[in-house]
């Protein structure tokens, strides 16, 4: 595993802690990641496709109420979108809203440690969303509930120039 120092965190100026609305930061290195450690991403556009899976990175814990369980290489899982309406329906609708993107999955999802991990097209190298939160526990069959980035790539665009 490689680590690299930051040099600056961006959280959005209206981060709310209480209700997670606009939860998503950029996290400055003070260097280019190398090739061989991660690759870049592509921001979303206008013109991006819907699939209806997506593949979804983190290195949340894998065993459910064992913290001590944080793996040494990073994982992956597949999700269907959720449709929104029913997501509100769980989470209610200040905690869900346009900016988000929830996906169900079986015998997996979203766990400690997988928050601001990214939530990619299914075939093509561009981020659609970044992992926000889930109920509890982990893995028990509950819809995980990202950020949808579309909506933010001109903030994104604006910090990191």
């Amino acid at each position: 595993m490689h680590y690299y120092e930051t040099t600056q965190n961006i959280i959005h100026p209206d981060y709310n802690p209480t209700n997670l609305n606009n939860n998503l930061a950029i996290i400055m290195l003070n260097v280019v990641v190398p090739p061989f450690v991660a690759l870049p991403i592509q921001l979303p556009d206008a013109d991006t496709t819907v699939t209806p899976m997506h593949r979804y990175y983190g290195f949340g814990i894998t065993e459910p109420g064992n913290m001590n369980s944080v793996p040494n290489t990073l994982k992956h899982g597949f999700t269907a979108e959720y449709p929104l309406h029913e997501c509100r329906q769980r989470f209610g609708g200040l905690l869900v809203n346009n900016n988000t993107w929830c996906g169900l999955q079986f015998n997996t999802g979203l766990c400690h440690g997988d928050q601001g991990g990214p939530l990619m097209h299914f075939f093509e190298n561009y981020i659609i969303g970044m992992a926000s939160f889930w109920m509890e526990p982990c893995n028990g069959g509950t819809p995980d509930v990202f950020v949808r980035i579309e909506p933010y790539v001109n903030w994104i665009r604006t910090s990191i120039n």
